[in-house]
Order: C-alpha cells, then structure tokens, then sequence
C-alpha cells in the first residue's frame, strides 16, 4: 500500500510542479504586467460632437488629442446632410490620447 502511495505521488510530482508555475506566471502577468501594460498613457475625454458638421467634429477631436473617422453615410431628418449624427465612443468617455 505505501509504495503505490509512493508511485503515485512520484508520477503526480511533475504535473504538481508544471501547474504550480503555470498559474504563477499566470498571476505575475494577470497582477504586475498587465496593469503596467494596460495603464500606460495619459487618457482625455471624449467631447461631444454629435450634430457638429463632419469637419468641425473632426477638427474638434483632433485639438483633443484624438483622431475621428467617418464610419458610416446614413440620413437622419434630425440633422443635416454632413452632420455627425451618432459618436463612439460616447461623449465624456475617458480614451487614451491618439484613439
């Protein structure tokens, strides 16, 4: 009997070890890497440019540090042709600068 408990734990013994360090690596990326990774840059907020015509709404982002795109052409009988008429992200969001 003690020497299948001796086998036993003599093939486990490896295993044990590999995932031991597997979720400590796991740990150190997911608590110390990441976060100083993730964290990195100074972040704005994103101003409110919906129903501004394309080009102010691009000239807007663009003194806060940030770059628009037009993404998509569709109509809205609430605003006139040219007019930014949906943003995201949305506006007062925190982003990173440059995004």
């Amino acid at each position: 009997m003690a020497r299948r408990k001796k086998k036993l734990f003599a093939r486990l013994k490896l295993p044990a070890v590999v995932l031991g360090v597997a979720l400590l690596l796991f740990f150190l990326l997911d608590n110390v890497v990441m976060p100083r990774y993730v964290q990195q840059g100074k972040t704005t907020k994103v101003p409110h440019v919906v129903g501004k015509k394309l080009d102010e709404a691009l000239q807007i982002l663009a003194v806060n540090g940030l770059v628009g795109k037009k993404a998509e052409v569709r109509t809205d009988k609430r605003y006139p042709e040219g007019t930014v008429v949906q943003q995201n992200p949305a506006a007062d969001s925190e982003v990173k600068f440059g995004r």
